[in-house]
Order: C-alpha cells, then structure tokens, then sequence
C-alpha cells in the first residue's frame, strides 16, 4: 500500500525555493508519509559513490601480488596485506605522535626572549 501511493503519487519540486535539492532531508520529511520507503531510499541514498577503501585493498592486494608471488595462496595474501596495513597504520600513528609531542614541547617556548636588565 505504501508503494502503491508512492508511485500514484505526483510530487512537484520547486528549484525556485533553494538552488540545491536536497535528497536525504526530502525523504526525511516524508518519514511519516512512508515509512518503510523513507527508510530504505536513505539507506541506499547514504551509501558512498566512491568506494577509496575498496580501491585501495585491490590496489594493495596487486602491488603484493606480483611475477615472482604469483602462487602465493589467498590466506597469505590476505595475511600479508593485513600486515603492510598494520605496519602502515602504526607507522602513521607514530608519526602523529611526534608531531603532538613537537608542538607540546614548543608550545611553551614560542616567543619568550631572555633580555638583561639593567637596576639604577
């Protein structure tokens, strides 16, 4: 029934109100008119047109797999691009840290001057 309404529904939309139409808020708003249907558009709206994580695995995934690991079997594929991720993810982790300790120990020093006096 709420399909059937949906789609005998006409729905006018007026660009003259915003210059940008936003998807996810209309559905929002029509959370009470259609439940179920408001539910499943935002999820599948929601979802990410590009997937980088995704391209990123592939891209590990060939650049461990080469000419000379060609055999290699999948759970050791698998095991070592979980590894070079690790590795990668503490690496930067680390980095992040020295970089916090750096501005912790310069924070306190920035723009302090020694300067003699002199007492009359």
């Amino acid at each position: 029934m709420e399909l059937e309404n949906y789609l005998t529904t006409t729905f006018i939309f007026s660009d003259a109100d915003e210059e940008t139409f936003y998807i996810l808020r209309w559905w929002d708003q029509k959370t009470q008119v259609y439940p179920i249907l408001s539910l499943l558009a935002k999820e599948i709206i929601a979802c990410p047109v590009s997937t980088v994580a995704v391209d990123q695995e592939f891209s590990m995934g060939g650049n461990t797999l080469d000419e000379r690991r060609s055999t290699i079997r999948p759970e050791n594929l698998e095991a070592q691009c979980l590894l070079n991720d690790w590795s990668r993810a503490a690496s930067i982790t680390q980095d992040s840290q020295n970089e916090t300790n750096d501005d912790e120990d310069t924070k306190g020093t920035s723009g302090t001057t020694t300067e003699g006096g002199t007492s009359d």
